[in-house]
């Protein structure tokens, strides 16, 4: 099976990280000078309003200081808070796609859950569907994301004369009280779910074009799946990246300009880091999902199996220079399909920069036009 364990014939993770890396979890940042956001020359006067009120509604910086402290109460009370505001948000957006409630069985026997949505009047026909990873730090939010609804929105309005395309939002574990590999490890499982053809037929699916993307957090579990899959050979028709976190040591010189913002502390960054990847958790089945763009493998991302990828950046994110060094990986292995920059800060960027956003979405469009699979291959049985 192309899903088994893979051979160790390489250091694990955890050893790439100490020994190549030489820089511990929780460093300072390195190579560049904290810019404030009233004058930072990519942060504007709509991004700087909204990050003045975003600690009032999501207060990440408190929930750090507590949480370090060894207070989760916090966190479990945003997670919450998020679910009901973001959630409701989403119902709205997908208010008239069909929704599917999906439960898949993990290797350990526990279920895993899922939300598949269809689009309004697509009928039975088999559709490609995007296997969506939601941000949050890997320790917030939920597949009702309304990051996530607003794309598959957006989207369905602007392919409405090609193929349809649907939307499973994966239901992955969070940390701290699952730590890496389990997110990935949900998101192999997803794919895996998927990838029968016979079990996709039955829920509307076409197996021959999955596309993978996700946001932030969940950029970097999906860039993981991805990675995963085409290093055995299983193949994802286009991977989609908005503002991945894929870097560990957070401590890259984005993260020392770009550290004034309110949407993503590097506190919070780094702290989420610490409890989603501490090395005690991490097991040989860890080498699976390891993307660290520095050691990006120019064999496996250049492999046929690899997915062209679409990346995003913003440049006020302390995570831009992680995310742009994943791209100058994929472009290397002649797997980018563009590297595009909104101004702005992390996640609101593609909201304020609409002519970035109108890039990045007539890309991705393409790329799911592009891996439409059997077009006309009928209805389900």
């Amino acid at each position: 099976s192309p899903w088994g364990r893979p051979p160790a014939d390489r250091p694990s993770l955890p050893e790439l990280v100490a020994t190549d890396m030489r820089i511990p979890f929780l460093s300072p940042p390195t190579d560049g000078e904290e810019t404030p956001l009233w004058r930072h020359p990519e942060v504007g006067l709509i991004d700087w309003l909204i990050q003045l009120s975003f600690p009032l509604l999501l207060p990440l910086e408190r929930m750090t200081t507590a949480a370090l402290s060894g207070d989760l109460s916090l966190l479990l009370e945003l997670r919450g808070k998020m679910d009901q505001r973001d959630g409701v948000q989403h119902d709205s957006v997908l208010s008239e796609w069909r929704l599917t409630l999906l439960q898949m069985s993990r290797a350990d026997g526990s279920t895993l859950e899922a939300r598949l949505y269809h689009p309004p009047g697509s009928g039975d026909t088999l559709l490609p569907v995007v296997l969506w990873f939601h941000g949050g730090g890997y320790t917030l939010s939920t597949a009702r994301d309304s990051h996530g609804a607003t794309f598959a929105a957006e989207l369905a309005a602007m392919v409405a004369e090609a193929p349809k395309v649907a939307w499973l939002s994966v239901e992955y574990r969070l940390a701290p009280e699952h730590p890496f590999p389990a997110a990935p490890l949900d998101g192999a499982t997803a794919l895996e779910y998927i990838c029968d053809a016979s079990r996709a037929a039955s829920i509307g699916l076409d197996s021959s074009a999955i596309h993978v993307a996700g946001a932030s957090a969940g950029a970097g579990v999906a860039a993981a799946v991805a990675t995963d899959a085409a290093r055995r050979g299983v193949a994802v028709r286009s991977l989609f990246l908005d503002e991945p976190c894929l870097d560990p040591r957070a401590n890259s010189a984005s993260f020392a300009v770009n550290s004034a913002t309110t949407i993503a502390p590097v506190a919070w960054l780094r702290w989420s880091w610490s409890v989603y990847y501490p090395f005690e958790h991490a097991d040989a089945v860890s080498d699976r999902f390891f993307v660290l763009p520095r050691l990006a493998e120019p064999d496996v991302l250049g492999s046929p199996a690899h997915p062209t990828t679409l990346v995003i950046t913003a440049s006020a994110d302390p995570l831009r220079a992680e995310g742009a060094a994943y791209a100058e990986a994929l472009r290397a292995a002649g797997k980018l399909e563009a590297h595009i920059e909104a101004k702005g800060s992390h996640v609101i960027s593609l909201t304020l920069d609409k002519e970035a956003r109108r890039r990045a979405l007539t890309a991705w469009a393409a790329l799911l036009h592009r891996g439409a699979g059997r077009e006309g291959s009928g209805p389900r049985e």
